[in-house]
């Protein structure tokens, strides 16, 4: 008789109410038991932000609880509708291990996960697109640095442009790793990755220079380099804020990037990649974009059109092959 009231007791559960606890907890348990870095809880959240409007769950977690499978795979294709394919990969895996998590805490009876189709890409399969660098160089021009955040948006876009580095890592760029006396600007390792040192260039130093002397807060104690221009001047907190800020830049500038070409941070770091291909050796271009893997950047061989074509074989007239 103990036994089995200790047994029902083991079993019972108690389940978060609303959505809001129920996805403080799928926080909590990414930091504590996945050991999640902070920026990929953040992303997490994002697309089940994303996931909770798209199916209409409202604020009580019952709703997520009682989700059909079918349900889930409309919802899945009604997101790839909407976004593109790196997009929609985050969103598939992020739906799929909280459901995964609510079944392994027993808030649903069943794992509904499986339902949640996982979405593969053969390993250098894309092309990359760059954003054009007439593009980039016309909506430099255009930002006024007397407008408002003009001197921090030029300082941010021309390290994009120079350096080809993730916006994590412009966003994590700190007043420390800026050496003005030996000419280097240091960014942080990102993705497992390598840190990378490179030489801070006159056109960038100029940039981070009139942004720090003229338009940073100088009250605030915040460490990183970029900040808002408002109380309580904090940096950017999350990842898509500085892509949000280049679309608008580009749209108050009337241009318009070619189609499939990322508008965000990461077209600058394929333009980047693509400046060098064929000029400097991979090792070196994988260096600068902080790769531990060299292979990594082979992707980029693509775009080097022109000595591709040298390598291709005449086509016989009229022989058979």
């Amino acid at each position: 008789m103990t036994r089995s009231l200790v047994s029902a007791e083991q079993h019972s559960v108690t389940r978060p109410e609303t959505i809001t606890e129920l996805f403080g907890e799928y926080d909590a348990y990414l930091f504590r038991v996945r050991n999640l870095a902070f920026d990929t809880v953040k992303i997490r959240r994002l697309y089940l932000n994303r996931a909770a409007t798209l199916l209409s769950l409202g604020t009580a977690a019952d709703h997520f609880f009682a989700l059909t499978p079918r349900r889930l795979m409309s919802a899945v294709d009604g997101y790839a509708l909407k976004y593109a394919p790196g997009s929609r990969s985050f969103f598939q895996m992020a739906l799929r291990s909280i459901l995964r998590f609510c079944y392994l805490r027993r808030y649903m009876d069943l794992d509904l996960s499986g339902y949640v189709p996982s979405f593969r890409r053969p390993r250098l399969a894309s092309i990359p697109r760059a954003i054009p660098e007439d593009i980039i160089e016309r909506l430099m021009a255009s930002i006024d640095p007397e407008s408002e955040n003009g001197r921090r948006d030029l300082a941010i876009i021309a390290i994009l442009a120079t350096y080809g580095v993730r916006g994590w890592q412009v966003r994590h760029l700190l007043m420390c790793e800026l050496e003005w006396a030996t000419s280097r600007i240091h960014f942080p390792a990102c993705k497992r990755g390598k840190s990378i040192i490179q030489v801070l260039t006159t056109e960038v130093g100029n940039r981070l220079s009139d942004y720090i002397r003229h338009e940073r807060p100088a009250t605030t104690m915040s460490p990183e380099v970029f900040i808002g221009s408002k109380p309580p001047y904090a940096p950017f907190k999350w990842p898509a804020e500085l892509s949000v800020m280049i679309t608008k830049r580009l749209r108050q500038a009337g241009l318009q990037v070619p189609e499939g070409v990322s508008g965000g941070t990461h077209g600058f770091r394929h333009a980047f990649a693509s400046r060098l291909c064929g000029k400097v050796p991979f090792k070196y271009i994988s260096d600068m974009l902080g790769h531990r893997d060299t292979s990594t950047v082979l992707v980029y061989a693509k775009v080097n059109f022109d000595d591709l074509a040298q390598v291709a074989l005449p086509w016989p007239e009229g022989g058979v092959l």
